[in-house]
């Protein structure tokens, strides 16, 4: 984030912090959209607002089990790749994608 033309920031507050104050600040950081550690302390500590990202959990999880099931499938398409029932892999591969992204579609809208 570049701070505002003109504006020149030499003035410098040194805070302490124990570990697990820190740690909780890192977390809120990082729950924000702020571009570095420093802009958000100072919003914060100037009671200016500080925009907050809200992650659905459920389309975590949902990611979280995507992303092995993929890799899964990718595999079993290569080894179906010599049998019989290729076609067949590929339709239910087909029509779990086309699935997948009706849910997808559905976390991701507001």
């Amino acid at each position: 984030m570049k701070p505002k033309s003109g504006v020149v920031r030499n003035k410098r507050i040194i805070v302490l912090y124990t570990e697990d104050e820190f740690n909780r600040i890192k977390m809120l950081f990082a729950r924000s959209v702020c571009q570095t550690m420093a802009s958000y302390v100072r919003k914060v500590s100037l009671g200016d607002p500080v925009e907050i990202c809200i992650r659905n959990q459920s389309f975590d999880d949902f990611v979280e089990e995507l992303i092995p099931l993929r890799k899964e499938m990718a595999t079993a398409l290569k080894e179906a790749a010599a049998e019989p029932g290729l076609e067949r892999v590929i339709r239910v591969q087909e029509d779990i994608k086309v699935i997948m992204n009706k849910i997808l579609s559905l976390c991701m809208s507001p």
